[in-house]
C-alpha cells in the first residue's frame, strides 16, 4: 500500500505540475488572442472610417484642391463638420487624406489643420517629418497598417491608396490614439489575467478538496487494509493467487509458513504444490484441478499435504478460475487445514460401525429374550397346567380312597392349599414375564421396522382412533374432545401407535374422583405441527417428569393401571426416527399435558 501510495503522490505532483503549465499556456493564449482579436476590431473600424472619407468627399475634390481658390470657404467648413463628425461616431482621433508631390506630403481634407492662412484658397498644408509608412503605402498601393508617431502624438494608422478621377493618387487615412488602443489591451490583459486567476484559486481549491478526499481516502483504505491483513493473517487459511500464462505464484498469505511451514517465496510454480501432494492423491487431485480449470469451473476438493515437517495433513483447496475471452488466466482459491476435521469424521465412522455393532447386538438380545425365552415360559406354562390337572386327580383318588386320616388331612392341606397357591404364583409369574418380552419384542420392532413417510390426515386418523376405544370410553364415562387439528408428515402405522399409547396412558391415570376429561388440540409453528394431548387425570409427580419416557419406568411399581412401562418409551423411539419429540408439562393432582411434535405439512 505504501509503495501504491508514494507513486499515487508522484502522479498528483506531475498532474499540478501540468496544470499550472497549462494554466500559463492558457493565460497566455488568451491574452495573444484577445489582443489580436481587439487589434484586428480596430483596424476593420479604422479601415472601414478611412473608406467612409472616400464617400465624404466630392469625386473631383482631390482634383479641384491641387488649384487655388478651387476650394470655397464654405465648402471646406462642411467637409471639417462632416469628419469631425464621423470620427465623434466612431471615436477614432482622425480622418484625412494625403497626397504626395514633389517626393512631400501634403494633408489635403482633414480636421488635423487648425485655420491655414490660405484654408480655402489653397488646399494643401505640409506634413512635415512624415513616418515612412506613408511613402511605403503609396509605392506597394495597397492598405496599409502601421503605430506612428508625429508632433500629434502616437497613432496606430490605417492608409488606402486611393485615385481620383483625374487621376491624382492620395491615402485615405485614420488614426486611433495609441493611449486608447493601450488601454484597451491593458483590460484585455487585466481580465486574461482575471480569468487565470480564477481558474488558479479554482484549481487550488479543487487540488485541496481532492487532497483532502485523498487523504481521507488513503486513511480509510489503510484501516481497511490493516483490518484485512489482520483478518486474513489470524485465519488458519492460505489465501493464493496464481498466474496460468505466467505460471507462479503472484500470490499466497503469510499462513502458508505458520500452517505448513513453507514461506511465500517457495511456492514459485505449478510443480511446487504436485510435488508436494501425497502420492496417492497427486495424479486424481492434479487432474481434477487441470480438467475444471480447463472447462472455467470453479471448484473445491480435498487432499493430503506434505508439510515441510514431513507432516501429512489433509486440505481443503478451495478455487475460483478468472476467464479472459473464455481463456483461463488466474486462479484464486484458499486453502484450509482440515486435518482434525478428517480425523474426527474417522473417528465418528468408527464409533457409527462400533454403535451399528451395538445395536445389531441389542437386537439379537432383545429378540431372543422377547422370542426365544418364550419357549421356557411355555413349558412351564404348560407343566403347570398339568401339575394343576394331577392336582386334581390326587385329590379324587384321596376321596375314594380308605387311608389314615391324619396323613389324608396332610395331603389334602397341600393338594386343595399349598400346591394351587404355587400353581397361581407360578402362572403370575409366566405371565408377568411373557407380557414384558413381548413388549420387548416390539420395542425392538420400532427400530427396525421400514418407515414410509407421507402427508397424513390426522383429523381422519383421530377419528379412526377414538372409534377403535370407543368402548373403553363409554365404559369409564370419559369425555374425549378433538379440535381441528393440523396435518403432519410421517408413517401412518407409527404415528396412530404414538397417539394410541398418549391416549390409552391418559385413559389410564384418569383420576377417580372426578369425571375424565381428554382435549386434544394442534396447531403449526414455523416448520412443525405441535399437537398437545390434555388429561384432568392425577397428573405426574415432579420427580417422574424426567423418568417417564425411559425403559420399563411407571409412575408406581405397585400401581393398578396395567402395562410394563413401555408404551412412553415406545413412543419416543417412534419420533425419534420420524424427526418429531414429545414432551411432557404436568401438576400432579390436576393433570398432565404432553406435547407431540412431527414436522409440518406446508399448505
Amino acid at each position: 500500500m505504501k509503495k501504491s501510495k508514494k507513486q499515487y503522490g508522484l502522479l498528483f505532483a506531475i498532474a499540478v505540475i501540468l496544470y499550472l503549465l497549462a494554466l500559463s499556456a492558457y493565460g497566455y493564449w488568451n491574452y495573444t488572442y484577445q489582443r489580436s482579436e481587439l487589434l484586428g476590431h480596430i483596424d476593420t473600424r479604422l479601415y472601414n472610417c478611412a473608406i467612409a472619407l472616400k464617400h465624404i468627399l466630392p469625386d473631383d475634390f482631390h482634383d479641384r484642391a491641387i488649384d487655388e481658390q478651387a476650394i470655397s470657404i464654405e465648402e471646406d467648413m462642411y467637409i471639417v463638420r462632416k469628419l469631425a463628425k464621423l470620427t465623434e461616431e466612431t471615436g477614432i482621433k482622425y480622418t484625412y487624406s494625403v497626397i504626395k508631390k514633389d517626393e512631400k506630403l501634403f494633408f489635403v481634407a482633414t480636421v488635423i489643420i487648425g485655420a491655414p492662412t490660405k484654408r480655402g484658397t489653397y488646399y494643401f498644408y505640409e506634413y512635415e517629418d512624415a513616418d515612412e509608412s506613408f511613402y511605403t503605402a503609396f509605392d506597394r498601393n495597397v492598405p496599409t497598417y502601421s503605430t506612428v508617431s508625429d508632433q500629434w502624438g502616437e497613432v496606430r494608422i490605417v492608409m488606402i491608396p486611393q485615385t481620383s478621377p483625374g487621376g491624382i493618387k492620395y491615402l485615405a487615412c485614420a488614426d486611433y490614439d495609441i493611449d486608447y488602443v493601450k488601454g484597451l489591451l491593458q483590460k484585455n490583459l487585466i481580465r486574461s489575467i482575471a480569468t487565470a486567476a480564477f481558474l488558479l484559486l479554482l484549481g487550488i481549491l479543487t487540488i485541496l478538496i481532492y487532497t483532502k478526499l485523498r487523504s481521507g481516502y488513503y486513511k480509510a483504505l489503510q484501516k481497511s487494509e490493516e483490518k484485512y491483513t489482520q483478518i486474513t493473517e489470524n485465519v488458519e487459511t492460505i489465501l493464493w493467487e496464481y498466474d496460468i500464462l505466467e505460471d507462479r505464484w503472484t500470490y499466497v498469505s503469510p499462513q502458508s509458513q505458520r500452517l505448513l511451514g513453507y514461506a511465500p517465496e517457495e511456492w514459485t510454480d505449478l510443480s511446487f504444490w504436485t510435488e508436494h501432494i501425497h502420492e496417492d492423491d497427486r495424479q486424481w487431485a492434479s487432474n481434477y484441478c487441470a480438467e475444471c480449470t480447463a472447462r472455467g469451473e470453479s471448484h473445491e476438493f480435498e487432499y493430503r499435504f506434505l508439510k515441510k515437517n514431513g507432516e501429512v495433513v489433509w486440505l481443503r483447496d478451495v478455487l475460483n478460475v478468472e476467464l479472459n475471452d473464455g481463456t483461463p488466466v488466474i486462479l484464486r482459491g484458499c486453502i484450509s487445514d482440515i486435518t482434525k476435521r478428517k480425523q474426527a469424521e474417522i473417528e465418528r465412522e468408527k464409533l457409527l460401525k462400533t454403535l451399528a455393532t451395538k445395536n445389531k447386538e441389542l437386537q439379537s438380545i432383545v429378540y431372543v429374550a422377547s422370542h426365544d425365552l418364550r419357549s421356557p415360559l411355555v413349558n412351564i406354562e404348560g407343566f403347570g397346567g398339568e401339575l394343576s390337572k394331577t392336582c386334581m386327580d390326587l385329590r379324587q383318588l384321596l376321596d375314594e380312597g380308605s387311608i389314615d386320616h391324619d396323613l389324608k388331612q396332610k395331603l389334602l392341606s397341600l393338594v386343595d392349599d399349598s400346591i394351587p397357591d404355587c400353581i397361581k404364583f407360578i402362572k403370575a409369574g409366566t405371565s408377568k414375564m411373557s407380557s414384558l418380552l413381548a413388549g420387548l419384542l416390539q420395542v425392538s420392532r420400532v427400530g427396525t421396522k421400514e418407515v414410509e413417510i407421507n402427508s397424513l390426515d390426522i383429523n381422519r386418523m383421530m377419528h379412526d382412533i377414538r372409534h377403535s376405544i370407543e368402548f373403553q370410553i363409554q365404559e369409564v364415562g370419559t369425555e374425549l374432545v378433538i379440535e381441528e387439528l393440523p396435518n403432519c408428515f410421517g408413517d401412518g402405522d407409527m404415528v396412530n401407535q404414538v397417539f394410541s399409547n398418549i391416549i390409552g396412558n391418559a385413559m389410564k391415570y384418569l383420576d377417580p374422583e372426578r369425571k375424565g376429561k381428554i382435549h386434544i388440540s394442534g396447531q403449526i409453528e414455523h416448520d412443525n405441527s405441535i399437537y398437545c394431548v390434555e388429561d384432568n387425570g392425577i397428573g405426574i409427580d415432579p420427580e417422574h417428569q424426567d423418568n417417564i419416557f425411559e425403559l420399563f419406568h411407571r409412575l408406581a411399581p405397585a400401581d393398578t393401571a396395567g402395562g410394563e412401562g413401555l408404551g412412553l418409551t415406545i413412543v419416543t423411539r417412534i419420533l425419534d426416527r420420524l424427526n418429531g419429540s414429545i414432551s411432557v408439562e404436568s401438576e400432579f393432582g390436576k393433570g398432565s399435558k404432553f406435547f407431540v411434535t412431527l414436522p409440518t405439512v406446508k399448505a
